[in-house]
C-alpha cells in the first residue's frame, strides 16, 4: 500500500467488526473516565463523561473504524474506534491503529487525554502565583 503522508496508525484495518469496536469503546470511554478522575485530583474539578452514542452514519466504510459520539463536559468528542485487538490500539509504536477524534488522527493514549476538556474558567489558575506574577507585571 502506498504512504499518504499520514502515519501508519491511520491506515485501514482489516476484517474489519462492529463487536471488536464496540469492546474498544467501552475500554476507551473507561479510560476517559479514569482522565476525568484525575482532573479532579489535580485541578479541583471532575469532568462528567457520558454515555457514547452509536453513528453509524459517520462510519467511515473501508477504514475498519466505527463512529461513536462521547459527551465530555458537556462537548460532544467525535470518534471513529478501530476494530482491531485492544493491545494493538493501545499499542507504542508508529504501526498501532489511530483513533480518528474530531478530524484529528491520534494514538489511544493521546486520545484518551485529549477528550477531557479544560473548563472554560479554571480556578486554579484564579488568583495564586499566576495573579501574583501577572501583577508584579
Amino acid at each position: 500500500m502506498a504512504r499518504t503522508g499520514q502515519s501508519d496508525g491511520a491506515l485501514p484495518v482489516e476484517g474489519a467488526t462492529l463487536a471488536v469496536a464496540e469492546t474498544n469503546m467501552a475500554a476507551f470511554v473507561e479510560e476517559v473516565r479514569i482522565r476525568a478522575a484525575l482532573q479532579g485530583e489535580v485541578r479541583g474539578y471532575t469532568p462528567e463523561v457520558g454515555v457514547p452514542v452509536r453513528n453509524a452514519a459517520a462510519d467511515e466504510p473501508g477504514t475498519g473504524r466505527y463512529a461513536w459520539t462521547l459527551p465530555v463536559n458537556g462537548q460532544d468528542q467525535h470518534i471513529l474506534m478501530p476494530d482491531t485487538d485492544l493491545t494493538a490500539v493501545k499499542g507504542l509504536s508508529s504501526a498501532a491503529p489511530c483513533l480518528k477524534m474530531n478530524d484529528s488522527w491520534s494514538w489511544w493514549n493521546d486520545a484518551a487525554g485529549a477528550a477531557v476538556p479544560l473548563p472554560a474558567r479554571q480556578p486554579w489558575l484564579d488568583g495564586g502565583i499566576a495573579r501574583v506574577r501577572s501583577e508584579l507585571g
